[in-house]
């Protein structure tokens, strides 16, 4: 099994523990938005037009399963690529030295430049969310996300110097449990039938990076960069 396989199978483990139980984790900040305080600081890939055209597709497929959830809009489906911050991780965000860890990043992605390939297909679910599944077609991603973190613990920060920051699974979150899911049985057959379900492929040519929120909600985004790869 593959780090991105193994990766969706521990993903996949809390959504089948979620129904023996019967219940989801709802998000309660998405009823309660503006005790939303969480930041983090985030390097992300975009999905190209016609996977993100199929992603919105699939919400509406799904919609009528998954009740009245949060969606995510077209513009703001994305893949994190690395964690340099994660949301929520500090009490004191803006007290770190933001324009350090963006130069840390910026460093890395020039030395390591070279555009990466993503397959996306079948759809999974977590405790809390619906995403697709995207799969690395070459080493680039991987190399990009050891050297970031080469670079953080060559720096001593405190966050996004470990392992788990990198995003093994390199998937895109598209729905969020705002409240209960209506018939639970029904949506998990409804992802085992779409566990092959094609959205295609792309390369990376750009990444950016922001501070953001949770959601990665365009009022909440501050960019400290945009770089092209190759």
């Amino acid at each position: 099994m593959t780090p991105t396989e193994q990766a969706y199978s521990e993903i996949e483990s809390k959504f089948r523990d979620c129904c023996v139980d019967g219940k989801v984790a709802v998000d309660e900040f998405l009823a309660h938005p503006k005790k939303d305080i969480r930041r983090g600081m985030s390097l992300i890939i975009r999905p190209s037009a016609e996977i993100s055209e199929r992603i919105i597709a699939m919400q509406g497929r799904l919609g009528p399963l998954l009740g009245d959830q949060y969606f995510y809009p077209a513009g703001d489906l994305h893949m994190t690529v690395y964690s340099a911050i994660p949301v929520g991780a500090s009490a004191n965000f803006h007290a770190l030295d933001l324009p350090a860890y963006a130069s840390a990043v910026k460093r890395t992605v020039v030395r390591s430049s070279a555009p990466f390939t993503l397959r996306f297909a079948g759809i999974s679910a977590s405790d809390q969310a619906i995403l697709v599944k995207g799969y690395p077609c070459d080493d680039q991603l991987r190399r990009l996300q050891d050297d970031i973190l080469e670079e953080f613990q060559a720096m001593g920060f405190e966050f996004g110097a470990k392992r788990r920051f990198r995003n093994e699974s390199a998937h895109i979150t598209f729905a969020r449990f705002a409240r209960q899911v209506p018939n639970l049985p029904a949506l998990r057959q409804a992802l085992s039938d779409l566990q092959d379900f094609e959205f295609g492929k792309m390369t990376a040519r750009e990444l950016q990076l922001f501070e953001n929120d949770w959601y990665l909600r365009p009022n909440s985004l501050k960019e400290f960069g945009r770089f092209t790869l190759g």
